[in-house]
């Protein structure tokens, strides 16, 4: 039953991310982002590339985009923490903002490539997007690693909190 409960979050997660009407200007922090950075610090980097892969294909499919696009941003990310576990300390609070803000530079370059490989390029303003992205996703990582520990707490026992 806890599973459920961390799986019905997520869902609920992907849908408010994937919602045009929830944007901050025309901009909203990429949450689901975040809740895979702290993922693969807290559980580890395979599970990590395998939760993202699977949470980049519902967003694939939820925004309509090109199926396989954010799999690929995402799990590029989860691959990354290995690198970013020996240069940070998990358990300081600005090591998921930090991250977050990092990993929104590499989601943008990615996708960026992978518009440019497939030929739908726009050279708009994207690197704009990108540090504005970047920005509200340092702020919203925040109360993100608090929504994070309560879903891996859900998902895993052994990592349950202790209260």
């Amino acid at each position: 039953m806890r599973r459920l409960w961390g799986v019905l979050i997520i869902i609920i997660l992907s849908i408010i991310q994937t919602l045009p009407q929830l944007k901050i200007y025309g901009f909203s922090p990429d949450l689901l982002m975040i809740l895979i950075i702290y993922y693969s610090f807290k559980v580890g980097t395979t599970k990590g590339i395998i939760f993202s892969a699977i949470i980049g294909a519902l967003v694939d499919i939820l925004s309509g985009s090109i199926i396989g696009t954010h799999v690929i941003a995402f799990s590029t990310i989860a691959l990354s923490i290995e690198i970013f576990k020996t240069i940070f300390i998990f358990e300081m609070p600005l090591t998921v903002p930090i991250v977050s803000f990092i990993s929104t530079i590499t989601k943008y370059l990615i996708l960026f490539l992978l518009s440019v490989i497939f030929g739908s390029i726009s050279l708009g303003e994207w690197y704009i997007a990108m540090f504005i992205e970047g920005a509200l996703n340092f702020i919203f990582a925040f109360p993100m690693v608090w929504v994070s520990k309560k879903i891996v707490s859900l998902l895993h026992r052994e990592y349950s909190m202790v209260v």
